[in-house]
């Protein structure tokens, strides 16, 4: 018990942990918004994610909200989509084999379908009309330097 009339020269002033509740030195490993250290969090971050399940369950959140926040749709309305085009690319009508791309206007985000990465890949490049133009000239010259007799 401190004496009468003691006053703490601490009152007023925060005290801030220098030890995460595990013991390392928080001022060598940094801290974070919990109590424990960078390298505690790290360490229950792989402890966690090591469990499949709990892999599964991120993935599965990360693109349910991507789709949500890109399209405005749900995984389920992409499946159904994909149920609607019978499992087929919208353009070159190939079978889906592993990723889809959903399709949609870049100016207004309406959406236009289900692609393969391929369609998906070329129509965004002809959706810029001076790419084209320019690699149709790029193409016409290409052709008469190749072929002068023609």
């Amino acid at each position: 018990m401190p004496p009468k009339g003691w006053k703490s020269p601490f009152k007023g002033v925060r005290h801030f942990k220098t030890h995460c509740v595990h013991g390392h030195d928080l001022a060598l490993v940094g801290r974070t918004k919990r109590s424990c250290c960078r390298r505690c969090e790290r360490d229950r971050k792989k402890r966690h994610y090591s469990i499949p399940i709990n892999r599964e369950r991120w993935h599965y959140r990360m693109r349910r909200n991507h789709f949500k926040r890109a399209y405005g749709i749900t995984l389920e309305q992409r499946d159904q989509m994909v149920t609607n085009q019978a499992g087929r690319c919208a353009i070159c009508t190939d079978l889906f084999t592993g990723v889809v791309h959903v399709d949609h206007d870049h100016k207004t985000g309406a959406l236009r379908g289900i692609l393969c990465p391929t369609c998906n890949q070329q129509l965004g490049r002809l959706e810029n009309i001076e790419w084209v133009i320019k690699a149709q000239a790029y193409l016409g010259i290409w052709s008469a330097t190749r072929n002068p007799e023609e």
